[in-house]
């Protein structure tokens, strides 16, 4: 089971170092017995919820908080940067002391062993890399992302590693969507995607290697409102075909995910109750399929250099009801950046998702329907993350689904 609230950050240590002989790698506050320090971090904002784990050289640290997360407010940006300048002033690692030391039993290592960064050096061709580990916040699909780079914060490139039951599923799920966009000819127009740098199976873990995000502009305005142009071409990109959802290729493997999952807990049940609501007043509606990112959020996309970068695609799938990347993207701007109470965003949002379906190439009068089914879907993705023993709390998702269908969003 995925545990991060410990004070000792352990697991991070044996996803990166690996596990040569019985003892396995640690990270903690000081050197155990019997061990060796060979990396040392600093953690923020916390050692025992820590959001990311930061070179202590001035240069790097300053250089990887501009790529901690991707803030839509201009606020919060210029929030980051500052920060980026706190650390390569030395202020930050003058107050406080955060150092997270990784160590390895003292015994030596098999000579064949290759932990995670000498394999990445040798990608580079480099064996100067220096890393930051962005852990983020608990969610089902958490897992750790390394900015590689050079000792003077360089960004080479970043490393997303499964490391579990469920972020190896997605990771591996990214590089094969990311190949297929990357053979798109024409490439899509409204667009970009990193590039696979590397990717293969290091240890259990699967390690994919991307081509380094752009950084956008500090002035650029709030991303409330979905590109839909892009969401258009996105939706067609694998094609898309018309059907009765209860008949669709989606529906039915959205029932089996569903039943794989099933026991006697209240997500679960609300599920059940989704599901039945759905078939009853949806099932016989037409609807349009195609395909969907899975993650359509704000911070997931930017546009730099007057381009739409868009990443995380481990959640891409197809097919999908076309526009219901759109309806996820509203929901979480109401939820997550307006504060918006789960209860009151998804009426509201039911009620305005219209013309932003439409407009994104789905079918008119099927705003309450779309409304649910992503609420279905998230709900969905933190019983299956439970299943596979990663316990995560849903604040947002199922509070709202339980409003819909006890209100049937009328």
């Amino acid at each position: 089971m995925f545990h991060n609230s410990q004070p000792s950050i352990s697991w991070v240590a044996e996803v990166i170092f690996g596990r040569d002989g019985e003892q396995p790698p640690v990270a903690q506050t000081d050197v155990p017995a019997g061990y060796q320090a060979i990396y040392s971090l600093l953690a923020i904002p916390t050692i025992q919820k820590p959001y990311a784990l930061l070179p202590s050289d001035r240069r790097a640290a300053s250089e990887s908080i501009k790529d901690l997360g991707n803030p839509v407010h201009r606020s919060a940006r210029l929030a980051e940067r500052a920060l980026g300048i706190a650390f390569q002033t030395g202020v930050v690692q003058q107050l406080v002391d955060k150092r997270v030391y990784f160590s390895i039993p003292t015994a030596t290592r098999s000579p064949e062993f290759v932990d995670l960064l000498d394999h990445l050096g040798s990608v580079f061709g480099r064996r100067d890399i220096s890393i930051a580990v962005i852990l983020g916040r608990e969610r089902p699909n958490r897992k750790p992302i390394l900015r590689i780079m050079t000792p003077d914060g360089l960004c080479l490139g970043f490393a997303k590693i499964g490391f579990n039951d469920v972020s190896r599923p997605l990771v591996a799920s990214e590089a094969r969507t990311l190949r297929r966009l990357a053979k798109l000819d024409p490439p899509p127009r409204t667009f970009r995607v990193p590039a696979v740098l590397d990717y293969r199976r290091h240890g259990e873990n699967e390690v994919l290697l991307l081509s380094p995000l752009p950084r956008p502009p500090v002035l650029e305005r709030s991303r409330l409102q979905p590109p839909l142009d892009a969401a258009r071409e996105l939706a067609a990109l694998t094609g898309t075909e018309t059907d009765q959802l209860l008949r669709s290729r989606y529906w039915r493997s959205l029932k089996e995910r569903v039943m794989a999952v099933a026991d006697d807990t209240p997500s679960s049940r609300l599920l059940g109750h989704g599901i039945d609501l759905v078939e009853a007043e949806f099932g016989a509606r037409e609807m349009l399929f195609g395909s969907w990112h899975g993650d359509w959020i704000p911070w997931n996309m930017c546009h730099a250099g007057g381009v739409l970068h868009i990443w995380d695609w481990e959640r891409f799938k197809s097919p999908a009801p076309v526009g219901l990347d759109v309806a996820r993207f509203d929901f979480d701007v109401r939820v997550k950046i307006r504060k918006e109470m789960p209860r009151r965003a998804i009426h509201r949002s039911a009620l305005d998702l219209g013309p932003f379906l439409e407009a994104a190439g789905a079918p008119s009068g099927n705003a309450r329907a779309y409304a649910i089914l992503h609420l279905i879907e998230m709900v969905l993705r933190y019983q299956e993350s439970a299943t596979a023993g990663v316990l995560v709390a849903d604040t947002n998702y199922a509070t709202a689904l339980n409003e819909a269908l006890q209100t049937r969003l009328r």
